[in-house]
C-alpha cells in the first residue's frame, strides 16, 4: 500500500513483481504527486516485471481518476445514487495507462456513478470499470 512500504526504482529494478494496492482514491492525492513513486511505476512496466494493482492504485494508473470519497455500501440510497452521473470529481493520475480513466470494483462498492461520472466529465478519455473478480492485462510498448 502507497505509503507503507516504498516504491523505489532501485526496488523495482531487482524485484521480481510489483504489487501496489491502494484504499480509498480520495487519499491518493499524495501518492499521484510523488514524483519517484511516479517513476519507479513507469520504469516498472517498461520491463518485463509483472506490474499488479488493486483498488485505489489502479485507479491511479490512469490518466486521470475520480477522487470522491469511498461510498457507503450496502445502503439502497447509495445504490440508487451510484447511477448519477453528477457530483464526480476527477484529478491527474500517473498516466501509465494513457487514454484512460480507471475504475476499480464498480459493483460491490456501488462505483457506478464514478464511471459514468468521468465518462460524461472526460469524454475524450475511454473511461473503464474493472468489476470484482477480473483482471486487465495490458503490455507496454516499448519505442526505440
Amino acid at each position: 500500500m502507497q505509503g507503507e512500504d516504498e516504491i523505489t526504482a532501485s526496488s523495482v529494478a531487482r524485484a521480481a513483481g510489483v504489487l501496489v494496492i491502494g484504499g480509498d482514491q480520495a487519499l491518493m492525492g499524495d501518492a499521484v504527486q510523488d514524483q519517484a513513486f511516479a517513476q519507479a511505476l513507469e520504469r516498472a512496466v517498461h520491463r518485463p516485471t509483472p506490474v499488479m494493482t488493486d483498488g485505489a492504485a489502479t485507479a491511479i494508473m490512469g490518466e486521470s481518476y475520480v477522487t470522491n470519497p469511498d461510498p457507503v455500501t450496502g445502503v439502497s440510497a447509495a445504490a440508487i445514487a451510484a447511477f448519477r452521473a453528477d457530483g464526480t470529481l476527477l484529478a491527474d493520475g500517473l498516466g501509465i495507462v494513457d487514454g484512460f480513466t480507471l475504475e476499480p470494483t464498480l459493483t460491490y462498492d456501488y462505483r457506478w456513478r464514478r464511471l459514468y461520472g468521468a465518462a460524461y466529465d472526460n469524454p475524450e478519455l475511454v473511461s473503464l470499470g474493472i468489476s470484482e473478480l477480473t483482471a486487465l492485462r495490458w503490455i507496454a510498448r516499448v519505442v526505440r
